[in-house]
């Protein structure tokens, strides 16, 4: 669960990423791609992830970047790996450019 502070609410995470990154083409989201990019799943697990209901949960980590889980059922468990998505690798998926900002690590 993350709140959103600047409104005391559960943040929204269709409105706090841009239309596509959540939109499943095929299968497989932008979200859905750096997930198995960063996890590195099986082939089995990665065709469980790419499954028609696979959802994630997600929160923000400020040392870490997006924490991102599957949330799968228990049968397939062991393809639910926790996985941190660094804020940079989001630039062009966050929406809000103050929020993109106070994420993002300057630039050096």
């Amino acid at each position: 669960m993350t709140v959103d502070l600047t409104r005391g609410e559960l943040l929204d995470w269709k409105t706090f990423f841009t239309d596509d990154f959540l939109q499943f083409e095929d299968h497989n989201s932008p979200l859905t791609q750096l997930y198995i990019r960063r996890a590195k799943p099986s082939g089995w697990c990665t065709g469980v992830l790419t499954g028609d209901d696979t959802e994630f949960d997600m929160w923000l980590d400020s040392r870490h970047g997006l924490m991102v889980q599957p949330s799968l059922s228990r049968r397939f468990a062991r393809c639910a790996d926790l996985v941190s998505i660094p804020f940079r690798q989001l630039e062009n998926a966050i929406r809000d450019p103050v929020v993109r900002r106070e994420l993002l690590p300057p630039k050096q």
